[in-house]
């Protein structure tokens, strides 16, 4: 994810390697949050079609 880093992801503090973020944990957790809804919206549409 551009700007973000693995440390964000979980908000589990600093990670031995990680880069420094250029977003906030906020923006991290809401692209995060913005894609996984639209896969599971994606995901559920399809299901229900295939029925």
């Amino acid at each position: 994810m551009p700007g973000g880093n693995h440390a964000y992801f979980g908000v589990y503090g600093s990670q031995s390697g990680d880069n420094e973020a250029q977003i906030t944990v906020s923006e991290q957790q809401k692209i995060i949050v913005d894609l996984i809804v639209d896969w599971l919206e994606n995901d559920h549409s399809s299901s229900q079609s295939e029925s």
